[in-house]
């Protein structure tokens, strides 16, 4: 398989999660729900919040779909449903905004203009990690962030290590 070639958006995002996490764990820079029977449900540019087969959904990405350890039948069914219920609009100045505000080395007047920024398009709206996050929140009362006013990179998931890769495009 020939290597994938990042996109400007991959690229801003590992490179703020460069800052924080170790290379592997950096290098994934997106992440999906798992849902059962190779399908995946993630928001991406170009489809908002959909369903989608994993192998297209990690085709152009360094992807890992992932499951909360020891979920059980019960458990897994209510986290599938409330990932179908949460719909919404890609936003990816809102990941940009986030991975700044928790990375980067910036004055604290620039990190609450950016806090504002993002504060002001995110109702209705998700990038690929905070949207995982959200269905995890929403259907079990679960996040991998300590705050919820800080919304996880993708390699956020690997720190957390309550979760376990189910499908992995690397």
């Amino acid at each position: 398989m020939s290597p994938v070639q990042p996109t400007v958006a991959q690229n801003t995002i590992y490179s703020a999660q460069y800052l924080t996490y170790p290379d592997y764990d950096a290098a994934f820079t997106h992440v999906a729900v798992y849902v059962g029977n190779d399908t995946v449900i993630d928001s991406t540019p170009a489809h908002n919040i959909a369903d989608r087969a994993f192998p297209v959904a990690a085709a152009n990405s360094y992807t890992r779909a992932l499951r909360l350890k020891g979920i059980g039948p019960a458990t897994q069914h209510d986290f599938c449903s409330e990932a179908y219920l949460l719909r919404g609009q890609y936003n990816y100045v809102g990941a940009i905004a986030d991975a700044l505000i928790r990375n980067a080395p910036l004055p604290a007047h620039w990190k609450k203009m950016l806090a504002d920024l993002a504060a002001a398009s995110a109702d209705g709206t998700y990038y690929c990690s905070q949207y995982v996050n959200e269905v995890y929140v929403r259907a079990i009362n679960i996040s991998v962030v300590d705050r919820r006013t800080f919304v996880p990179l993708p390699a956020a998931f690997s720190e957390s290590r309550l979760f376990e890769d189910v499908a992995i495009h690397w």
